[in-house]
């Protein structure tokens, strides 16, 4: 999936990007249900949609130990930042969904492809959901 649109469609926002993104490994609806989740969970912060940043980010994740957060492999990084009172929690694909900040996140996430999620309180700055999708391999 090419994010250049979906990003160009979230001008209500603020958002960051690299200049060459990767695409990610994922189906339309279920991605834009997700995104939408982390939207909400911004917003419940107490937040304005002009207030968030919507960043993606391109990651590759170097071999972990056992039970690591992040599996190795190259993922799209989606976030959301804002400011507010935020929890830290996490999630990783095929894991029930947490009782926490993620608990509507998690069911959506899942659908997405996402193999991790996590939630983090910046102290004074907010805080941000993130979201690890893996890429779209290229073509070859």
């Amino acid at each position: 999936m090419n994010l250049e649109p979906l990003l160009g469609s979230h001008g209500f926002m603020q958002v960051e990007h690299p200049p060459l993104m990767w695409e990610v490994d994922a189906e339309g609806e279920p991605f834009l249900r997700m995104l939408g989740e982390m939207i909400a969970i911004g917003l419940a912060r107490g937040n304005e949609l002009a207030e968030l940043t919507l960043s993606v980010a391109n990651v590759t994740a170097e071999p972990d130990e056992e039970g690591g957060s992040i599996p190795a492999g190259d993922f799209v990084a989606i976030s959301v930042r804002g400011g507010g009172r935020w929890a830290d929690d996490s999630w990783r694909a095929g894991q029930d969904p947490t009782a926490g900040l993620l608990v509507d996140l998690g069911p959506a996430a899942d659908e997405a492809g996402v193999v991790y999620a996590y939630a983090r309180d910046l102290g004074s700055q907010g805080g941000a959901v993130t979201t690890f999708l893996p890429r779209l391999p290229p073509p070859s």
